[in-house]
């Protein structure tokens, strides 16, 4: 991913079923009409977290404006029971995953909102294979960072005991599904 590059990160605080959420998600996304970037969704697997889903939405920084819906159903996908939290827009400043990555490992999303957290405790963590950083572009942001943690389901556990109070506001693992492009 470029540097030039904003990602936006949108929680969807729901219990509907993939299948009828994942129709609508994907009704939205082709509505932002953007053809060069792909959107993502993740699904929440385990771990007690404030958002079902997540999705990002990368695009470049010069023009960057988003909204995953329009004002009038900003807040909910009213037919799904669903509640759309925007967390801001973020720079990528560690990308190390790929497709492969993303296919094979389970991702620990770690949501930190102390500004001044040290990026290079996290990078010394133990039972992950690869690390993304993203670090809030706007004040605005929910979070101060980003990280998403790479793992083998088999070090999943193991990966978790390494937090303690304090560490992040909130970690919960996530399972990528299919990609679709705007």
């Amino acid at each position: 991913m470029a540097e030039d590059v904003i990602v936006q990160f949108v929680g969807f605080i729901t219990n509907t079923d993939f299948d009828r959420f994942v129709d609508r998600w994907s009704f939205y996304v082709k509505q932002l009409g953007n053809k060069k970037t792909k959107a993502s969704l993740q699904k929440l697997s385990s771990g007690k977290a404030r958002f079902s889903y997540i999705s990002k939405h990368p695009d470049a920084q010069e023009g960057f404006k988003f909204t995953f819906m329009n004002k009038r159903d900003s807040e909910h996908f009213p037919e799904h029971n669903a509640r759309v939290v925007h967390a801001g827009g973020y720079l990528v400043v560690q990308k190390e995953s790929n497709e492969k990555d993303r296919e094979r490992c389970q991702v620990a999303m770690v949501f930190i909102k102390n500004q001044q957290a040290d990026m290079d405790f996290y990078r010394k963590l133990l039972h992950y294979r690869k690390l993304n950083i993203y670090q809030a572009y706007y004040e605005n942001c929910a979070y101060a960072w980003i990280l998403e943690f790479y793992i083998k389901e088999t070090e999943a556990a193991g990966f978790g005991l390494q937090f303690t109070a304090g560490m992040a506001d909130e970690l919960a693992f996530y399972e990528e599904c299919p990609t679709v492009t705007a």
